[in-house]
């Protein structure tokens, strides 16, 4: 998967509201650092901070200023 594919899968699930589809995207080990929360360890950890996050039909877009990939 591309980052690109990747990074569209993971607003389209913030888009829709599916908290499980954005944890998806991270490895089952994954850790999710955000300076709002502490860090979410694991897709369950992920989903349920992303669940708190997403819904109501906000417009979350995502933008990679620069990849090492």
């Amino acid at each position: 998967m591309t980052v690109q594919a990747l990074c569209d899968a993971f607003v389209a699930a913030c888009r829709a509201g599916v908290a499980d589809g954005c944890a998806a995207t991270f490895t089952a080990d994954g850790i999710m650092y955000c300076a709002f929360v502490p860090p979410a360890v694991g897709r369950a950890a992920i989903a349920a901070t992303h669940a708190g996050w997403i819904g109501g039909g906000q417009n979350k877009t995502l933008t990679i200023r620069r990849s090492a990939c």
